[in-house]
């Protein structure tokens, strides 16, 4: 059995154009999940606690059942980002200390790495 080794692929987010890029696959977000991802790479290797991270992310006061809610935004986030399983590269949490990104996930322009992909296409 052969098992193949691919190196790591960088999230990128760009708050000024709201848009996030696994290496050159743009990933659409709803603005919820992606103010919780903005809030972690902001962080990047910290745990930051559940209440918090609601706390800054919500429009509202804490929803009644906000860790209800948090964790089926880290599925979905971890689905976008194909964090799948047990396997998690880029988003981790840790039971009673919170959640967080790894140094994979990072901020910055997306737009040059779009454009010049889309300028290969005729």
């Amino acid at each position: 059995m052969v098992i193949e080794v691919r190196p790591p692929v960088y999230v990128t987010i760009d708050p000024d154009a709201q848009r996030v890029c696994k290496g050159a696959e743009e990933i659409f977000l709803t603005p919820l999940e992606f103010r919780i991802l903005l809030c972690m790479a902001r962080r990047r290797g910290q745990l930051i606690p559940k209440e918090k991270m609601v706390k800054e992310c919500w429009d509202t006061d804490l929803p009644l059942l906000y860790r209800e809610s948090l964790k089926a935004m880290m599925r979905n986030l971890r689905r976008h980002l194909g964090d799948i399983g047990t396997i998690k590269i880029y988003i981790v949490n840790r039971a009673g200390f919170g959640y967080g990104v790894t140094d994979l996930v990072r901020i910055g322009p997306v737009t040059s790495i779009l454009g010049d992909l889309r300028g290969l296409n005729p």
